[in-house]
């Protein structure tokens, strides 16, 4: 199994659609704006305690191309799209709100995106460290449920 970084493994990351990670990943070298984020992943893996998948069984949940995002409904702009965003997919309702917490308290600068209607799982991102800004939604601390 490839890791891309710790507990995110290629598969997960990459675009189920075309297989691609972002562009400026390549190998033996991760630009700060990952490590900065997949490091947030992975102390709160580790606080954590135990595996989370990323994404739905067929991947999604990290990098999307253009393509893919439009093909499952994602949002115009979706961090996804820049590699800034994971849905770490839980198994119940109650782990995904004590995942939330856990995200508050350690890193409340994430946008977060709590998901129990339609799946159960948590999309963090860090849209905020984007720039140009493409939306007004792209600031530290947003929140939403869905």
């Amino acid at each position: 199994m490839e890791y891309i970084y710790d507990y995110i493994t290629r598969r997960e990351y990459e675009c189920p659609h075309c297989n691609a990670l972002p562009p400026d990943i390549k190998p033996n070298y991760l630009p700060i704006f990952y490590e900065i984020f997949f490091d947030k992943w992975k102390q709160l893996r580790e606080e954590w305690g135990r595996a989370i998948r990323i994404g739905p069984p067929g991947g999604g949940g990290g990098y999307r191309c253009a393509y893919y995002n439009r093909m499952i409904g994602g949002t115009y702009l979706s961090a996804h799209l820049f590699g800034g965003a994971l849905d770490p997919d839980l198994n119940t309702v109650d782990e995904v709100d004590k995942f939330a917490e856990l995200v508050e308290q350690m890193f409340p600068e994430l946008r977060m995106g709590i998901y129990t209607k339609t799946g159960t799982f948590v999309h963090i991102d860090q849209a905020f460290l984007i720039r140009p800004r493409s939306s007004e939604s792209w600031i530290e601390g947003v929140r939403w449920k869905k």
